[in-house]
């Protein structure tokens, strides 16, 4: 991808176009650069004196001009200037008509080396675009739990049930505990009569002789 970045006659990016002339981005600034206005998509580093090297590192609206740091919010260096009288006075307090490319040496923008405003001055700076990043990969399921049944005893039995018509169950252990009383049988018949029905409940539970019997009686109004 290409970016072109359209300067004023300071060096201050004022637009940003990609290769199509689309605009990507616009910044608006203050005497001392810092940004009251800004519109499109994309934020890009070189913004107030970014054709002179003016770069925003992100670190707390911070740029980085050769030796030293400036703050657009004060107006001044972060670092005291090491060789001479300014101390952190940026540009001698002139950010109209001066820009400084090396954080040390103050200069005058002069018309031929940027022009005006009118001839908006453009470069071209590759932009790298990082390739996407792989899918994510897909946790593998949890397998599934083989259930590994107990093998049949005398004492714990499978139970083998049949239901030969609705209402009715026979319960048949395997292997067969030793005895006559060994199977189960349950059966829920209902027999109408008139507007209502009799219920009756025969059950025989598996390991026991005796017989249960329930009736029951059911009127409809």
């Amino acid at each position: 991808q290409v970016r072109v970045y359209h300067a004023d006659r300071l060096g201050s990016v004022r637009w940003v176009t990609d290769g199509s002339g689309n605009l990507v981005a616009s910044y608006v600034y203050e005497g001392f650069g810092k940004i009251v206005g800004q519109g499109g998509s994309e934020v890009v580093p070189y913004r107030f004196c970014g054709l002179w090297g003016y770069r925003n590192d992100g670190d707390a609206g911070l740029l980085h001009v050769g030796a030293r740091y400036y703050e657009v919010e004060t107006g001044r260096w972060v670092q005291k200037e090491p060789n001479g009288w300014q101390g952190y006075l940026y540009c001698h307090n002139d950010p109209i008509n001066k820009f400084d490319f090396n954080g040390l040496d103050p200069r005058q923008v002069e018309r031929k080396e940027i022009p005006i405003i009118d001839k908006v001055v453009s470069i071209e700076i590759p932009v790298v675009v990082p390739p996407s990043p792989p899918p994510p990969i897909p946790t593998p399921r949890p397998p599934r739990p083989i259930i590994i049944p107990l093998p049949p005893t005398e004492r714990e039995p499978w139970i083998g049930i049949i239901r030969p018509v609705p209402g009715t169950k026979i319960s048949l252990p395997f292997p067969d505990p030793k005895g006559p009383s060994d199977w189960g049988f349950e059966a829920d018949i209902r027999i109408p009569i008139g507007d209502g029905n009799v219920r009756i409940g025969i059950e025989k539970p598996p390991g026991r002789t005796d017989w249960k019997f329930k009736i029951g009686i059911g009127v409809q109004f």
